[in-house]
């Protein structure tokens, strides 16, 4: 679901610019937030959430976890800038990369 909202941010873009309507998608990595106490709280039993911290999954991914003031502040300069992708962590380059590496591979075969 996730790349889909990428992909339906992309195409709204390209569809909305000449109307002068920006669209910006947020791609954030390890943020602190109280997503875990939550869980746990709107399902008995249910074992929290690791920390807290959305976009957890089995693997941390590299790098730290950012105060959502810091996701804001991001978000309010990436809107106003008119930037289509709000990414909060530089270590999520690497990643982005490699993923469109084997896409751009895939024309080899």
């Amino acid at each position: 679901t996730k790349y889909g909202v990428v992909a339906l941010s992309e195409c709204l873009s390209r569809e909305l610019r000449p109307e002068g309507i920006g669209v910006s998608v947020l791609c954030p990595m390890m943020v602190q937030t109280n997503i875990g106490a939550n869980s746990a709280r709107d399902r008995p039993g249910a074992e929290p959430a690791l920390s807290g911290l959305a976009g957890v999954s089995e693997r941390p991914p590299e790098g730290g976890t950012i105060d959502a003031d810091q996701v804001a502040r991001r978000v309010v300069r990436a809107v106003r800038a008119g930037e289509l992708y709000i990414l909060t962590h530089p270590e999520s380059r690497a990643f982005i990369r490699k993923r469109f590496e084997r896409i751009d591979a895939s024309f080899e075969g």
